[in-house]
């Protein structure tokens, strides 16, 4: 049992192991040696990815002793990080969540920087509306689950002839029902919280970025 596990574990580092390096290696032989610099330059830029991502071309090439042209590199990363700093891919960037990683140079920055601060806005409050869905799940099924305590005690009365357990027993569903009372409060909050949440939410999602 125990070369069993080994032999699992040993072959899932493995395939971790593959998997990161074939990551790192963002290129192969074949695109080392037909690479067209600038072509791929562009694309990096156009994702929103730094010049300095060449280094990852570099490790996967240097093996194949390619080396990047730096100089066409550069170029279309220009044209590519015009085409991603945009305000309406700042717009969709924020709103996916992404971070600004600050790739887009200065003349370009105000609109792309306008665009993502404005959908970073909406991943705010979408993020806040299922923080919100999620206390309120939790806490309903602690209402369901003091409701059940409740029955049961009450069933408990039923069958308990003492009149000292019968107090007793009396005394824990009020405490049930005290609980019961704070998280209904509690829930009647979010309820209001999230519809506000909700409300804002669609009035942004439905207004062009342009315009708010």
């Amino acid at each position: 049992m125990k070369n069993q596990l080994f032999k699992y574990f040993f072959s899932l580092v493995s395939l971790l192991f593959l998997i990161n390096l074939a990551a790192c290696a963002s290129m192969d032989k074949s695109e080392c040696t037909a690479a067209n610099w600038e072509i791929i330059g562009l694309e990096d830029g156009s994702k929103g990815r730094k010049s300095n991502y060449i280094g990852h071309h570099r490790k996967a090439c240097v093996k194949h002793h390619i080396a990047p042209n730096l100089t066409q590199y550069l170029k279309g990363h220009k044209v590519g990080v015009q085409q991603f700093c945009t305000a309406e891919n700042g717009y969709q960037q924020g709103k996916q969540g992404s971070k600004n990683n600050g790739v887009c140079p200065p003349n370009i920055f105000k609109e792309f920087n306008r665009g993502f601060n404005q959908g970073s806005h909406i991943y705010a409050i979408q993020t806040n509306i299922n923080q919100v869905e999620n206390n309120l799940n939790q806490l309903n099924q602690q209402l369901q689950q003091i409701e059940n305590d409740i029955h049961l005690k009450e069933e408990e009365i039923i069958n308990t002839n003492g009149q000292y357990q019968r107090r007793e027993i009396l005394a824990q569903i009020k405490d049930l029902q005290r609980n019961s009372k704070s998280i209904q409060f509690k829930i009647n909050n979010l309820e209001i919280e999230l519809y506000r949440q909700e409300e804002t939410y669609q009035g942004l999602i439905n207004t062009p970025y342009q315009k708010y």
